[in-house]
């Protein structure tokens, strides 16, 4: 199942520049554009990380094992992380992952496997952190003042 992210005209304090904006005519695209590339990478600092602002829990004692005691949480096969893209429209952007069975529960936790008796800890790799949605929201107002 993938997992979606978006910002949008309707985000709390981000919407409200973009709001203004779009009442001034202004064309979104290169923000937007600015908007994904920052989002994009925050979420693969979080992967390179290994979780933020939080690390994620280790790997399962059985998945190392099964791993031959190799491997990154969440990195593996860097099928995930590769599959993560964005799109964006007229008054939002957002990212999602490629439509992967893991991907939901890695970024919820919860229980998996044959009988759902193996629990997954939530490992949260689709957010934005607070100093990027301080970046964007600078970038944005220095949009609005004409200095991008």
């Amino acid at each position: 199942m993938p997992v979606e992210m978006h910002i949008n005209a309707d985000t709390e304090s981000t919407g409200r520049m973009l709001q203004r904006m779009i009442l001034a005519g202004k064309n979104l695209r290169p923000v937007f554009d600015v908007i994904a590339e920052t989002g994009l990478a925050s979420i693969q600092q979080n992967f390179e990380k290994g979780g933020r602002p939080h690390k994620w829990k280790g790997l399962a004692d059985s998945t190392k094992k099964r791993k031959g005691g190799r491997g990154q949480v969440l990195i593996g096969d860097k099928t995930l992380l590769s599959g993560i893209h964005y799109d964006i429209r007229y008054r939002s952007v957002s990212w999602h992952t490629t439509p992967l069975a893991y991907a939901a529960i890695h970024q919820f936790g919860g229980k998996a496997g044959r009988g759902r008796k193996v629990t997954i800890p939530k490992r949260p790799y689709m957010l934005l952190q607070d100093e990027d949605i301080e970046d964007i929201n600078e970038f944005l107002a220095g949009h609005i003042m004409g200095r991008s």
